[in-house]
């Protein structure tokens, strides 16, 4: 696939982020019914793209992948911990753990995305569209929890829609910086990316996403994580 195809790809991920944020807007109340849902069906395609296809992708062009993976595990552990990026779940808990800087924090994984999207075309066109569409499925809620710390920090309506752009355009911007940095590098190196995004997608997945099945038992959730889990094998068998 050539560039344009690429960065055409990050650019709907991108927008999906604000397809989130517009679905709060317009349908804020079945928004928050289901807003479950969405996360369990994102968090079940994200843990099954990154053993199903990144790692193992990433195994085959080195052999530095293990480490490297621990790296996105632990390096986003740090970003999140620094940036305040979860849900305050105690109710004496300071407005400064949501907001602005929340979104700063969620913007960089926007970033991350990109950086995956243009490591996983640099591979095969199959892996990243695959890699593509998982990014997809879970900007969305993304782009739900973003608008909706930003709302519940008191920040104006207008400022809110320009931060929630921003972090939108950091997946293109990822992309553009990731494939245009990697033309020409040996396998080493794209390997060393694929296994650093694959361990970003497993802690995003583990920590940000699946746990919330847990706070809020059902088994439809369930159902439709492992939902998602059969639709990256699926896409996995038809253009892997």
């Amino acid at each position: 696939m050539n560039f344009s195809g690429v960065l055409f790809f990050s650019f709907i991920a991108g927008l999906s982020t604000v397809a989130g944020v517009y679905l709060v807007r317009v349908f804020g109340a079945w928004t928050r019914r289901n807003s479950l849902y969405l996360i369990s069906f994102a968090g079940g395609v994200l843990v099954a793209t990154a053993f199903l296809e990144l790692l193992p992708e990433a195994a085959v062009e080195t052999k530095m992948w293990p480490t490297a993976a621990l790296i996105g595990v632990v390096g986003l552990f740090v970003v999140e911990h620094f940036m305040a990026i979860h849900e305050c779940q105690d109710e004496t808990c300071d407005i400064h753990n949501i907001g602005t800087i929340s979104a700063l924090g969620i913007g960089i994984h926007s970033l991350i995305d990109g950086v995956v999207i243009g490591a996983g075309f640099q591979v095969s066109v199959a892996l990243g569209l695959i890699t593509a569409v998982a990014v997809i499925v879970h900007e969305v809620p993304e782009g739900v929890f973003t608008y909706g710390l930003l709302i519940a920090s008191h920040e104006p309506e207008r400022k809110s829609l320009i931060i929630s752009w921003i972090v939108a355009l950091a997946t293109p911007v990822g992309t553009l910086l990731t494939y245009s940095a990697l033309q020409g590098l040996g396998p080493d190196v794209l390997g060393i990316m694929l296994a650093l995004s694959g361990g970003t997608f497993v802690y995003v997945g583990t920590a940000d996403l699946l746990p919330q099945i847990h706070r809020r038992p059902n088994v439809k959730a369930l159902s439709i994580m492992l939902a998602g889990v059969i639709f990256v094998v699926l896409l996995g068998y038809f253009f892997g």
